[in-house]
């Protein structure tokens, strides 16, 4: 979800956000050709407790132990997840680049082997 040309900018989130984004690391992108004017795109690595997994890809295979993806510090009860907390596009932005870049970025957190991807959606009504 960072496009070509823009900046990005990580920090350390401790505690919920005012708008209840999780604990975790958040990356900030500005883009001045894709991203909304007055808007910045943040996404985030959190850490979440392993029985609020929210993603489920089913899968044909017998379920075999992943301890390559526990949460940073390897907390045995923690895995690894995804906040997307932005995601302005503008208004002249390609069509579907939105639902493209978060495919995408599904995918990838998919075949890491997080457990979660939260995001507020349709409109910013949580």
């Amino acid at each position: 979800m960072i496009f070509d040309g823009g900046r990005v900018h990580a920090q350390n989130q401790l505690d919920f956000g005012p708008d209840m984004s999780p604990p975790g690391i958040y990356f900030t992108s500005v883009n001045r050709k894709v991203i909304h004017q007055g808007h910045k795109n943040r996404i985030g690595l959190i850490r979440i407790d392993e029985a609020e997994q929210g993603l489920f890809v089913e899968s044909l295979e017998e379920p075999q132990p992943d301890e390559d993806n526990l949460a940073p510090g390897g907390e045995a009860d923690f895995r690894q997840g995804l906040h997307v907390d932005h995601h302005y596009l503008a208004d002249d932005a390609p069509h579907f680049l939105g639902t493209i870049s978060f495919a995408l970025c599904a995918m990838t957190a998919h075949n890491l082997g997080f457990a979660s991807i939260s995001l507020v959606a349709g409109g910013g009504r949580g």
